[in-house]
């Protein structure tokens, strides 16, 4: 009845894609690979497409990140511990006092020296941020696309005493370098285009190669030849 008072129980669900992870083996022995989000699949569902495409004889790899916002934060230090030593530095965590904390990779590495390629773009966000510079950061992967969206504040919700709360800025992230995430976002090695052309787990993006070039300039990052490494 209108103007009738009612008290109505509300469930919270997890909002997942229920397969994050695609992904496919290109001609040139590249092991394609598109997140569409960080959930709480995600981390063993790369694991599972490494070594599935390992064994259809992939030597390398591009992890597609464009359109990705983001999602859980864990994952992304797992996924990069797919492809680091055990208790590298991903990230680090600014507080408001300038203390600094730093996250490390989890999980036992699988690929610690195969090129890697992250492809980016304006939509890569938060804990795409935070995977891709972390990354980059260590030398383990190029970067190719465009600049991340920068969005790298932590928040904290405060409950106020008529039952609401209030969101408030608490921290930062930066790269291991000490790029700022959310001012500048991730900055691509090479920019390249990052035109819509092929659909992919419910989701149009171009499913292709990178150059040679490129693929030259990911195994120096492999090997630590760049001179834009941590030390």
């Amino acid at each position: 009845e209108a103007g009738r008072q009612r008290t109505v129980e509300l469930k919270r669900a997890l909002a997942e894609v229920a397969d994050p992870v695609s992904f496919t083996k290109l001609p040139s022995g590249t092991g394609y690979i598109r997140l569409a989000e960080f959930n709480s699949i995600s981390a063993t569902k790369v694991r599972e497409a490494i070594v599935k495409l390992e064994g259809e004889g992939a030597f390398r790899y591009i992890i597609d990140l464009r359109g990705n916002g983001g999602g859980a934060f864990q994952t992304a230090l797992s996924i990069a511990g797919v492809f680091m030593d055990e208790k590298t530095v991903v990230v680090e965590v600014v507080d408001a006092a300038g203390d600094r904390s730093k996250l490390t990779t989890l999980g036992t590495p699988l690929t610690r020296t195969a090129p890697l390629i992250i492809w980016t773009d304006r939509g890569s966000a938060s804990a795409s941020e935070v995977l891709t510079g972390g990354l980059h950061d260590n030398c383990r992967a190029l970067v190719v696309g465009d600049r991340t969206f920068g969005k790298g504040l932590i928040q904290g919700v405060f409950g106020l005493t008529d039952g609401s709360g209030v969101a408030l800025t608490v921290a930062k992230y930066v790269t291991p370098l000490g790029t700022d995430i959310n001012k500048s976002g991730v900055t691509p090695d090479v920019k390249e285009d990052v035109g819509v052309v092929f659909k992919l787990n419910g989701q149009s993006f171009g499913v292709q190669d990178m150059t040679e070039t490129e693929w030259g300039m990911a195994s120096d990052r492999a090997s630590s030849k760049s001179p834009t490494c941590m030390p």
